[in-house]
């Protein structure tokens, strides 16, 4: 069973709004951005290199992105939401490393956005699901296939569908959005996934006789 939301308005904004602004502090400071970004080989930059941008453009989707999917996680789930911000902040790094080495750096808070987006149309759909809200399950199953069809677009043509790469040279990594979607799904699919693996494992009880056991009279 879900727990139940009871939250107040500052405790949904804050947290997601604090990372969104960090990541525009960061864009603002000369040289920030080339210190932070993310380069294989340099552990710290796994983390900082998420809220460094190569543009305008790119931290403005970034951060819109981040503020609003970050504000409806929370109201799912804050313990989630950061769950979801660390596995996917750790994940991509490490998968970029490992399957586009020839990229020599990264920047970007696309990859966990992907993973809150991730995590959202599960919840969306485990409520519409518990409800019996065909219309929102449906919108659920829509906008997860739209944003595979967009990583699909993105990987064959080899550019951002949103974000203007004017004045900077860089190019869009798919696979960062990939993986952090699949951090999303995992971390709100987890509490199904245990009751399944307890129901699995659970010692099967003996079965119960319908003979009371007495001395005969």
């Amino acid at each position: 069973m879900n727990e139940p939301i009871q939250m107040r308005a500052g405790q949904i904004c804050v947290p997601p709004l604090l990372l969104a602004a960090l990541a525009g502090a960061i864009f603002l400071v000369p040289g920030a951005g080339v210190a932070l970004q993310f380069e294989p080989g340099r552990i710290a930059s796994a983390l900082t290199g998420h809220f460094t941008h190569w543009n305008r453009s790119h931290l403005l989707w970034d951060s819109v992105a981040l503020g609003a999917l970050g504000m409806l996680c929370c109201y799912f789930s804050p313990a989630r939401f950061w769950i979801t911000v660390g596995t996917s902040a750790i994940a991509i790094p490490i998968a970029v490393a490992t399957c586009q080495p020839e990229l020599s750096s990264y920047r970007g808070l696309s990859g966990i956005d992907s993973a809150l987006l991730g995590l959202a149309l599960i919840e969306f759909a485990r409520r519409a699901i518990q409800r019996g809200k065909r219309g929102q399950l449906i919108l659920s199953c829509a906008l997860a296939i739209g944003f595979g069809l967009k990583s699909v677009v993105e990987f064959l043509s080899g550019s951002a569908l949103f974000v203007s790469t004017e004045g900077a040279d860089f190019v869009n990594v798919p696979l960062a959005h990939l993986v952090g979607f699949a951090c999303g799904v995992l971390v709100a699919l987890a509490p199904d996934l245990q009751r399944c693996i307890e129901k699995l494992y659970r010692p099967a009880e003996p079965p119960t006789s319908s003979f009371r056991h007495g001395n005969p009279k």
